[in-house]
């Protein structure tokens, strides 16, 4: 009697231990009403190498977005409007090791692209997602892009060397606006909407997704699920950068790695981390040079109610 409870015991131990995980499904099914605060914090350095020495900048970013889901379709698919809550930006340059004003800052001190940020506050776009997290409609971002350049004074840009014209200084100004363009704030929401499989999957079973930067950059991403449990899956994210297709001979390579912990029961983001560093080289005619640039970034992201 004794050997066969232990027969049995050493069979369901075997079974138990044997069993392969349950696949689950993960998909973004948020309901009519959902409301989520996002806090995207960014940290890190940009390195320009120059001949008078590398140009340093140390820059610290904060975006604070309110999220509210405001219809949901017969396919899964659901409409968002996406509010800029609070938006803050510092930085602080060296060249050759020497502290220097920044060449962004205005005379009061202040650098241009919070100019822009504070005109943000309070600006909302409307954005469709599917149930794999992926970004389908975009509205809202030419209005944006029309205020903020009817609002943004250029002609005080007394940092700006004087050697500029002013189709030089719009350029630049052009740059910081480009983050508010329709490839901008995609960029913005695809740093919390995580790509979600079409399909059920394992612990270590891994998708695919592209994702881009403005104009330049894209990101190439293996998702993995590391574990499920009860309540929240986690996932691993490791992502190769390179330059999208452009007339200027730009360059671009890095890498990249994240840890996201999502909501099972709806597939929206709890909270992650990750960094990113990658080097652009590009060839300017018009000063026959070639500027080497080099990124290293953290990016933290944390979702509240509201």
């Amino acid at each position: 009697m004794r050997k066969t409870i232990s027969l049995i015991l050493v069979a369901f131990l075997f079974s138990s231990c044997s069993k392969e995980p349950e696949p689950v499904s993960l998909s973004l099914k948020l309901e009519r009403g959902f409301k989520r605060t996002v806090v995207l914090t960014e940290e890190g350095t940009t390195s320009v190498h120059l001949k008078e020495g590398d140009l340093n900048a140390d820059v610290k970013s904060e975006i604070v977005l309110k999220l509210k889901v405001d219809d949901v379709g017969a396919t899964g698919a659901m409409t968002m409007t996406v509010t800029f809550d609070d938006l803050s930006q510092t930085e602080t340059v060296n060249v050759g090791g020497q502290v220097i004003v920044s060449p962004f800052q205005t005379i009061e001190g202040t650098t241009y692209l919070q100019q822009v940020y504070d005109l943000m506050k309070g600006k909302s776009f409307v954005i469709e997602v599917q149930p794999d997290a992926s970004i389908s409609r975009i509205e809202g971002a030419d209005s944006i892009r029309e205020e903020l350049n009817e609002e943004t004074v250029l002609h005080d840009m007394a940092r700006f060397s004087e050697r500029w014209t002013e189709k030089k200084k719009r350029e630049h100004m052009d740059g910081f606006l480009d983050a508010f363009n329709e490839d901008g704030l995609r960029t913005t929401v695809e740093n919390f909407l995580v790509t979600l499989p079409e399909h059920e999957v394992k612990v270590n079973d891994s998708w695919q997704s592209d994702t881009g930067s403005g104009d330049l950059v894209e990101s190439h991403n293996t998702i993995t699920l590391q574990d499920a449990g009860q309540y929240f899956a986690n996932l691993s994210i490791q992502s190769t950068i390179s330059a999208k297709e452009n007339d200027e001979g730009t360059m671009v390579s890095g890498k990249g790695q994240a840890q996201v912990q999502i909501d099972k029961s709806n597939g929206f983001i709890k909270k992650g981390k990750g960094t990113v560093s990658y080097e652009t080289n590009s060839y300017s005619a018009e000063y026959a040079m070639t500027t080497i640039i080099n990124n290293e970034f953290t990016l933290t992201i944390e979702t509240l109610d509201f």
